[in-house]
């Protein structure tokens, strides 16, 4: 049988959460079915992974366009080089190359993954104006194509506005986040009641000042590192009135910090389902989380929901810490089993396998065989 041609396509491959989950995607699929190669519309960013692709042996190509220059001339240029290269099935992550996609001609089986609600994430990240526009054009693409929820929450807001999806939740790479225990607090000289974590950009929906605010009230034995760049960033350190909060900046090990750490902390408003907590998990290391539906996807049934907290009040988020440490023998040893039995890369992969599968034409599928 010939193996089925799938072309993924990204405005780029900026080191964040939905590239992780991309690559994971691709690593896991089964080559003896599959051949893919990523496209990505624009010219590479710094903090690009396309390294780490073509170390996987990921087949990596670029229009190299801008995001002006490529509405005159992606469209054509995207024309012929889907009559070259063929694919059975095209899968677009953001609005971009969704916007690309949607125009593709139907005999290619097309679909997206939505790992946000745009009308909710679009509008807190760029206003009321832009964003709700932003919204307005994703759902319309969404509508032209198969769409796949990276979560419950997201599938149970889409179907709210009349958009159909499939539900495949993220995953996480268990061979690269792994418990192996070092200890941040005695290699720095830092004593305190416990170390805590957080990771993600520093932007409102992140509320990353909840949290910051919950370290006042705690005082300077409880130290809290803050991983991440972002527009609040200057607000944040201004806000902080210990040295007990110490901001690292955007990380490349990311996993050299959770398994030193005695504790996660996310604060987030809104998300898809949040990478920065199954990677934790993955580490077990325990997590104290909003009370977003998100969240509780995540650790529901299992001895994290005891650490919900209210996301905007640092009072609550400060009990629960003080709980967490009060109690913490119990809450240790249980997060990777949790995500190995629900949230793992491989998992991910093999459902997106299973929907190719299902979803390509099933005549062209015995003609190429």
């Amino acid at each position: 049988m010939q193996k089925i041609k799938i072309l993924y396509l990204v405005s780029t491959l900026e080191r964040k959460g939905p590239t992780n989950q991309l690559l994971y995607l691709i690593k896991n699929l089964d080559s003896n079915m599959f051949e893919a190669k990523v496209l990505t519309l624009s010219k590479e960013p710094e903090n690009s992974m396309q390294v780490e692709f073509e170390k996987s042996g990921i087949p990596v190509e670029t229009l190299g366009t801008g995001r002006f220059s490529g509405l005159l001339k992606n469209k054509k240029i995207l024309k012929k080089y889907l009559e070259v290269y063929q694919p059975s099935v095209i899968q677009s992550m953001g609005i971009r190359a969704d916007a690309y996609n949607a125009t593709f001609d139907e005999k290619y089986f097309r679909l997206t993954t939505s790992r946000n609600f745009p009308p909710e994430d679009y509008v807190k990240k760029f206003g009321k104006f832009k964003g709700g526009l932003m919204a307005k054009k994703q759902l319309g693409y969404f509508k032209k194509l198969a769409v796949v929820s990276c979560s419950q929450s997201i599938f149970n807001q889409l179907s709210q506005v009349g958009i159909t999806s499939e539900v495949i939740q993220n995953g996480v790479d268990l061979d690269l986040y792994t418990p192996t225990k070092r200890r941040y607090h005695e290699n720095n000289g830092i004593k305190e009641a416990g170390l805590f974590v957080t990771v993600g950009s520093l932007i409102s929906r992140k509320n990353t000042k909840t949290i910051v605010e919950a370290f006042n009230l705690l005082g300077p034995r409880f130290h809290l590192l803050v991983v991440g760049e972002g527009p609040e960033l200057d607000m944040l350190k201004h806000l902080s009135e210990n040295e007990n909060i110490s901001f690292l900046g955007n990380s490349n090990q990311v996993n050299d910090l959770l398994i030193q750490a005695d504790c996660f902390i996310s604060a987030s408003s809104a998300e898809g389902l949040p990478n920065a907590v199954l990677e934790a998990l993955s580490c077990d290391l325990p997590v104290i989380l909003s009370d977003i539906e998100p969240h509780r996807e995540i650790v529901e049934k299992s001895i994290y929901e005891k650490l919900i907290f209210n996301a905007f009040k640092p009072e609550a988020l400060k009990e629960k810490i003080l709980e967490f440490l009060k109690n913490r023998d119990s809450f240790l040893g249980q997060g990777r089993d949790l995500v190995s039995s629900k949230f793992s890369a491989t998992q991910m992969s093999k459902k997106y396998q299973e929907l190719y599968l299902k979803k390509w034409p099933q005549d062209t599928h015995r003609k190429k065989g």
